[in-house]
């Protein structure tokens, strides 16, 4: 090695060809090279979904994510598990530990689910899936001198267009209050009866009914339809 490291520093040439070598290499290997903005990356995780129609939250949780987490909790490999139950659907993401099999962690999870024999009746066949790394594209800010409630519909109606792009998969809108109905009665009247704005509190809730009405679907688009209503006596 001496030698060569000597003969590389006594001959100018022998050097200068080699450095010439080197960078004809590297400039013929770049056109190979492979760039990726977005690298794709093993998240390590597996989601459930098991659509269920017409079904209420509550129903969902206790119908189909409850007998889910406690099938799948036992297996090895399992870091956590976030459940989410919604209208008509319910959603598991099980994360794996780090450097696990996760094709193989997948076909255990579907086995185990597919074990479970006390789903409603009306709750579809399960969707288990490896969960593809998702990357924020853009974030879109929406502000003015506008009612919030006229803000939060224009919003609403941005995310429907950018979800009608085959290429998205998945648009969020956040940082919006919820839609509340305001309930005003004057202290006179309450003196008049009798209540505090607890009691009546209460008597609204008691009386106040949320079902799931079931979904409306055409070729473009799916709406969830809620009942509201008053509980009878």
């Amino acid at each position: 090695m001496k030698k060569l490291i000597r003969w590389f520093v006594d001959s100018r040439v022998a050097a200068n060809l080699l450095a010439v070598f080197l960078v004809a290499t590297g400039l013929v290997s770049l056109n190979s090279l492979t760039v990726r903005l977005f690298p794709d990356v093993n998240p390590y995780a597996v989601s459930i979904t098991v659509p269920y129609p017409g079904a209420s939250p509550e129903e969902v949780e206790q119908g189909i994510v409850e007998p889910i987490e406690e099938q799948v909790q036992g297996l090895d490999g399992i870091r956590k598990i976030n459940a989410l139950a919604g209208e008509n659907v319910a959603n598991i993401i099980v994360y794996l530990d780090f450097g696990e099999d996760t094709a193989e962690l997948a076909n255990d999870i579907r086995n185990a689910v597919n074990q479970i024999t006390v789903f409603p009746a009306d709750a579809e066949e399960p969707v288990i899936s490896e969960l593809e790394s998702e990357e924020v594209v853009a974030r879109v800010v929406i502000s003015g001198n506008r009612d919030p409630i006229e803000l939060k519909r224009y919003a609403d109606e941005f995310r429907t267009n950018v979800l009608a792009n085959p290429s998205t998969s998945r648009a969020q809108m956040v940082g919006v209050a919820d839609y509340l109905i305001g309930i005003e009665v004057p202290s006179a009247r309450l003196e008049a009866l009798g209540l505090s704005l607890d009691d009546l509190a209460r008597r609204i809730q008691a009386r106040s009914l949320e079902l799931s009405g079931g979904e409306l679907e055409d070729t473009e688009r799916r709406l969830l339809v809620r009942t509201l209503g008053k509980a009878e006596a």
